[in-house]
């Protein structure tokens, strides 16, 4: 609990590692810290309950060496039939799982840009934010998802950062890494079940309705592409691969050079939310940074306010706090573009 803030606010700071949650269970979590009502009934009394005895560390041990040594075969044969008949798997077919791998190889390399830095050990975070309502009357208006629309008002914003640098932005692209949740209807909801894709975004002059436009393109390839489906699979069958492996293949990955920056959009419920009787104003994430990637930008619409929190190298990114202010300055040219 953080007190002391202008007018009277008080936040909380809630940190918790994102190999725990994705911003589906953030969001359940979310539900379970707020209420719908200012005055919320009394909570009922927390049911009973005993744990089964902690099991030694050596019996675990030993039952799954013996395991192994008992039945070889039969250990290696039930590990890929539960890849095989993982929900991603038979959802969307081998088949589907190849042309995504394929789409995502044949992206090549990320273009170059200015956010393509060793990042130090220091940060910077600036925050903003809007009504939900007018990311979707720019939706109703002119087509395409509240996703498409945050990503287009990023590109503006990202066009503006690059002529304050004096960076040249003539038909210049950026590659946005967008986590995709790919939970299906059997998930319990808990844990990370997110997969990487990338979409390349216009950050040239333009008109904000044909950026936007532009921008539903690549989403519209992403999903064609089954890009993110294939990427769920390619980690779901990390789990059969021994633990020197997989740890070596995320370290590359996490150092590899993908993309340019991660945009990450959370939904959130839309109905005003409460704690302890006072009214949430925002909530604004805060994701972490590639190893080579300077800058990171979610946004939330819990409580019915997209607000953005941005995340960036120290060295990297010193007017990061423009680049907020680039945001208002885009959505009010996209809302301009759609006449609302």
């Amino acid at each position: 609990m953080i007190e002391g803030l202008e007018e009277g606010h008080v936040a909380t700071l809630l940190k918790v590692h994102h190999a725990m949650i994705d911003g589906v269970s953030g969001m359940q979590l979310a539900a379970v810290l707020y209420d719908v009502d200012p005055t919320p009934p009394e909570p009922p009394a927390p049911p009973r309950w005993s744990p089964e005895p902690e099991p030694p560390g050596l019996d675990l041990v030993r039952e799954a060496v013996l395991r192994q040594i008992t039945h070889p075969v039969q250990a290696v044969l039930d590990g890929a039939g539960q890849v095989m008949h993982a929900p991603v798997m038979t959802a969307i077919g081998l088949g589907a799982i190849a042309s995504g791998v394929r789409s995502i190889l044949g992206m090549g390399a990320r273009p170059p840009s200015p956010l393509d830095v060793a990042i130090g050990p220091n940060r910077r975070f600036a925050i903003t934010e809007a009504p939900l309502q007018r990311f979707k009357d720019v939706k109703d208006a002119l087509g395409g998802t509240v996703n498409d629309v945050v990503l287009s008002v990023v590109a503006g914003a990202l066009h503006q950062l690059l002529k304050a640098r004096r960076e040249p932005s003539r038909g210049r692209t950026l590659r946005v890494m967008v986590p995709v949740s790919v939970r299906t209807g059997a998930d319990d909801g808990v844990g990370n079940r997110v997969a990487p894709a990338f979409v390349d975004v216009p950050v040239g002059t333009m008109s904000a309705k044909r950026r936007l436009a532009e921008v539903r393109k690549g989403t519209e390839f992403l999903k064609d592409s089954m890009m993110a489906l294939g990427a769920d699979a390619i980690i779901g069958l990390g789990a059969y691969a021994p633990g020197g492996m997989l740890a070596a293949a995320a370290r590359a990955v996490s150092r590899g050079r993908w993309f340019n920056l991660v945009v990450s959009n959370i939904p959130g419920p839309g109905q005003p939310m409460y704690l302890a009787g006072a009214r949430l104003v925002a909530s604004y994430p805060s994701m972490p940074l590639g190893e080579n990637s300077a800058l990171s930008i979610a946004c939330s619409s819990l409580g019915a306010v997209m607000a953005f929190g941005l995340t960036g190298d120290w060295d990297g990114m010193p007017d990061i706090h423009q680049l907020a202010t680039a945001i208002d300055d885009s959505l009010n040219d996209m809302c301009k573009a759609a006449g609302v």
